[in-house]
């Protein structure tokens, strides 16, 4: 019902559109009347929101959706005490969300929190100091189509009962924060469930309970990755490469696996023989030098041939021929030589 619906104290309520009602009543001359629900949507208003509203103490409906109201959205809206429906959605304010619209969670009767197609900018605000941020009853909370930039406050995690959470369409960044995951009363219907498409996002999706829509995250980052978008993220992207091989290998990856260990081989044997190669060079190279350019160690490891002069007792050393007539008799082999 369209109008401004009051209570009296004295009487049932009623709708001042009413043709039967003829008499007014208004909060300046009877304080018995208050105003319980203000539901103007879609009536062509113009002009700024008045920071009187928060002086209707019973107001429970403020709905004014789909006008052209302007200007900021008064922060004294805040303390309005009764209030469980705000519904501003696509009107024409500018500005920053006042950080004291997070006070409605005080009166923990809070439903419904619409500010999506305005053009409002800045960050979503934190919430001040002493003010609540468990809102139990809150079902809907729409920032969407806005300019809205910052990042996502991990507080709005906290809203459980949440089934309609529209923030795509602002200029939000870095990453959704993990206990989203906890909102597992969200809804997948596109166009009143959850969506962040159209932002500047990055890093893992949360592992929500539900299974969204692709076109809920779709149009932010590059980096933006996990499901339902096709985009792995790194860790997923190295599981699943280590589980590949449990499912069978493909003939070209058993190829490209048998070449590299044919590769390997064939450069570790050209390794070694490379290694080998040079050691006998050294070698031959130690073993050429004049023996006044050799070094003790290579004295060692290369000794030289020495004269020996055999002799026999009493008789004097032995002529060439003699030694060579005895090398062809064999007395005894040992480790040392061979004794002729």
């Amino acid at each position: 019902m369209v109008g401004v619906t009051w209570s009296h104290e004295s009487i049932f309520p009623f709708n001042c559109q009413e043709e039967s009602f003829t008499q007014a009543f208004t909060y300046a001359t009877d304080r018995g009347a208050v105003v319980t629900s203000l539901v103007l949507d879609s009536a062509g208003l113009s002009g700024t929101l008045s920071s009187a509203i928060s002086q209707l103490y019973e107001l429970k409906e403020l709905v004014l959706g789909h006008n052209k109201l302007t200007g900021a959205i008064p922060g004294e809206l805040g303390n309005s005490p009764s209030l469980t429906i705000v519904s501003l959605e696509h009107n024409q304010f500018t500005g920053m969300i006042p950080a004291t619209i997070w006070n409605l969670c005080r009166n923990l009767k809070l439903t419904d929190l619409l500010l999506h197609g305005n053009n409002l900018s800045g960050p979503i605000p934190q919430p001040l100091s002493g003010s609540g941020t468990m809102c139990p009853k809150l079902t809907s909370l729409t920032l969407g189509n806005n300019s809205l930039s910052g990042i996502i406050p991990p507080f709005i995690g906290n809203f459980a009962n949440l089934s309609w959470l529209d923030l795509s369409n602002n200029k939000l960044t870095y990453v959704i924060p993990l206990n989203f995951a906890n909102l597992t009363n969200l809804s997948v219907e596109t166009g009143h469930g959850f969506s962040v498409a159209g932002n500047r996002l990055m890093g893992p999706i949360p592992p929500f309970k539900e299974s969204f829509n692709p076109g809920a995250f779709e149009g932010n980052s590059p980096w933006l990755c996990g499901l339902p978008l096709t985009t792995l993220c790194a860790h997923d992207l190295a599981l699943t490469t280590h589980q590949r091989p449990r499912a069978g290998m493909s003939p070209t990856a058993i190829i490209l696996l048998i070449t590299a260990i044919v590769v390997c081989i064939v450069l570790l044997f050209y390794g070694f023989f490379q290694l080998t190669t040079q050691s006998a060079r050294k070698l031959l190279k130690k073993m050429r030098l004049p023996p006044e350019e050799r070094s003790l160690d290579d004295e060692a490891k290369f000794p030289q041939g020495k004269l020996v002069q055999f002799c026999e007792s009493g008789v004097g050393p032995l002529s060439e021929d003699t030694v060579l007539k005895s090398a062809s008799e064999l007395m005894e082999e040992t480790k040392y030589g061979k004794i002729y």
